[in-house]
Formats: C-alpha cells, sequence, structure tokens
C-alpha cells in the first residue's frame, strides 16, 4: 500500500494541507519479475575400499537426463501447441521474458519428450472419451506438421477436447479418434466423411456460415465482375 501525499506543499492560498480520513483508490496490476531456479546436483564420486574402482552417484533427475525441469516443458509446449509459436520464437521468447537461454534443439526435444511422457495419459483420456456416451463435436481442418500436409481431426464434449493428425480424412480417421460406435450422436458439418454415423446433428456455425455464403454470393459476384 502507497500513501500518496499532494504534488505541492501548500494549496494555492498559502494554507497547509491537513489530510483528512476520505480516499480514493487506485490499483496497478503488474507481473512480478520472473528469474529461472536452478537446482545444482552434486554427483558425489565413490570409491570401493578393496579394490578401488570409482563410480559416481548419478543424480535423479525429475525427467531423465534433461537438463529442464516440468514447469518449462509445460510452459514451452503451450506456447508451441497453444499459441503456435516456432522453436526460434519460443527460444526468444524464453530468453528475454525468462531470462532462460535454450537452443533451436533444447526446444525440439523438450516437445518430443513431452509427447512421449503424456503418451500414455493421452490413451487413458481417449478411452474414456470414447466409452462416453453423451453427443460429441467433430471438425477437421489442414494441418502441417514436420512438412507434411496432414488434417488435424478434433472431438469434443463437456469435459475435455482431443486432437488427433491423420494424413488422411477418411472414416477411419474419425473412428480412431472419437470411437467405433456409429450409432452415437455427433455434431459434425456435411462433409461425406461423417455419412458413415447414423445420427448426426448439423454444427449451426457451419450452416449459418452456409447461409451467409448464399445471401452475399450475387452481391460479391458482381462485384467481381466489375472488377
Amino acid at each position: 500500500m502507497i500513501h500518496c501525499q499532494p504534488s505541492d506543499e501548500h494549496c494555492s492560498c498559502g494554507g497547509s494541507w491537513v489530510g483528512r480520513e476520505a480516499f480514493t483508490r487506485i490499483q496497478v496490476t503488474d507481473i512480478p519479475e520472473i528469474q529461472p531456479t536452478v537446482t545444482e546436483y552434486h554427483e558425489r564420486c565413490f570409491s570401493c575400499a578393496r579394490c578401488g574402482r570409482e563410480t559416481y552417484a548419478r543424480a535423479n533427475l525429475p525427467l531423465g537426463e534433461s537438463r529442464f525441469g516440468p514447469k518449462i516443458h509445460a510452459f514451452v509446449l503451450d506456447l508451441n501447441l497453444g499459441c503456435r509459436l516456432s522453436y526460434r520464437q519460443i527460444k526468444g521468447h524464453l530468453k528475454r521474458h525468462h531470462n532462460i537461454s535454450v537452443s533451436v534443439g533444447a526446444v525440439s526435444e523438450m516437445i518430443k519428450r513431452s509427447a512421449a511422457l503424456t503418451k500414455t495419459a493421452f490413451e487413458d483420456l481417449k478411452r474414456w472419451f470414447q466409452e462416453d456416451m453423451s453427443p460429441k463435436h467433430v471438425d477437421e481442418t489442414s494441418w502441417r506438421l514436420r512438412d507434411l500436409k496432414t488434417q488435424l481431426i478434433g472431438a469434443l464434449n463437456a469435459h475435455a477436447v482431443l486432437f488427433q493428425c491423420s494424413l488422411r480424412r477418411k472414416a477411419k480417421n474419425i473412428i480412431k479418434l472419437i470411437g467405433s460406435d456409429l450409432s452415437r450422436w455427433i455434431i459434425c458439418d456435411r462433409a461425406p466423411v461423417y455419412q458413415a454415423w447414423l445420427n448426426r446433428q448439423l454444427c449451426w456455425a457451419h450452416v449459418l456460415r452456409d447461409f451467409h455464403f448464399l445471401a452475399t454470393y450475387s452481391v460479391c459476384q458482381a462485384q467481381a465482375e466489375r472488377w
């Protein structure tokens, strides 16, 4: 709490200021300066009292041989997947805002390691997701992955959102994500890939987009012809 004082010692009439029990409040929100936390492990050397053979007590690091902890792994993963930053942009962000120097290769390894560590948890979540009987929203879009043009398939219910990359946009790829029960209710667009499901609800966002296209098509066509 900071108690403010008048900028002038006296009133313009020459009188002295007398404090009263009346206040106006202004709150300024900011973030604290972020400094990385570095934990140093001392791997002590031990020697055998009989034969003299030496060994080192290896550190039990949180993520195996990685020199970066779980929190920075989660942060890098969010920057890459959630914010769509490139490896070089992530490297610059860590240096500018967190004073952490990493290489592009280290960023790549953190993302690969995170994928490997979360694979089991994702498979457990997907198994539960497929067994859930509630309706699921499903959609897909083109996606660049390691210089390959893939299809990013997304599905969600009231509790979770799952994504999966596939080389093709076929029903079997959708089934791999949401399950093989074709009688389940899904909310989707009018793409032919969803025709295998018996119970489909058209996504209102796609329907409204189609209506908007139909309503403005003649106007856009007339403008294009004038140009």
